[in-house]
């Protein structure tokens, strides 16, 4: 009990530290007295469990993780979850772009040039664009299914924009593409480290 109340004290400290909290800022947040939040740091008092749950959520962590993990891995955990939204919200921000670029670009085509036909086929080379910003920050968070599901949507939307553009009797081949990439990267992710 002593070790996990050190390593408890232990991560307290670098998780306050990490995120710039005073003890007199985390004690705020957290509804208690600086000096409460000093008598936990010094291993003199632990904090009741709906406390250390309130203490594990504002670090991005679970209970287990605050408690039983050691203070080397504990910051690493912490900020690669404070992360995760921004990333999402950043990805979302990008593929928006991607989408606005692409509306631009149909208006002023669409005011320049006589032959009209087939502008509409700048919101389809649209889709492999977003496909390729989500799959970039799929491979940043390093999420294994995300990977595969983007990649599989990357080859099939290149499958599309090339069956819409080529003007070939068998140009539904081009659907069967999707299929063997997505089985090589299915099958390399698992050993990836």
């Amino acid at each position: 009990m002593e070790t996990k109340k050190i390593q408890f004290m232990d991560n307290l400290i670098r998780l306050r530290k990490q995120h710039g909290f005073t003890q007199q800022a985390l004690a705020d947040k957290l509804n208690y007295s600086d000096k409460a939040v000093s008598k936990w740091e010094r291993g003199e008092a632990l904090p009741d469990v709906q406390t250390i749950g309130e203490i594990a959520q504002l670090f991005h962590l679970t209970i287990d993780e605050l408690i039983y993990h050691e203070p080397e891995s504990i910051e690493k955990i912490s900020k690669q979850r404070e992360q995760k939204p921004y990333l999402l919200k950043l990805s979302f921000l990008m593929v928006s772009t991607v989408w606005l670029i692409a509306l631009l670009l149909f208006v002023i085509l669409n005011l320049t040039l006589a032959y009209k036909d087939d502008l509409w086929l700048t919101f389809i080379a649209s889709i492999p664009a977003s496909m390729i910003v989500f799959l970039v920050f799929a491979v940043i968070t390093k999420r294994k299914l995300l990977i595969l599901f983007f990649v599989g949507c990357l080859t099939l939307s290149f499958s599309l924009l090339a069956f819409l553009i080529i003007n070939h009797p068998n140009d539904w081949l081009l659907f069967l593409l999707p299929v063997p990439i997505v089985f090589v990267v299915g099958f390399a992710l698992p050993y990836r480290k």
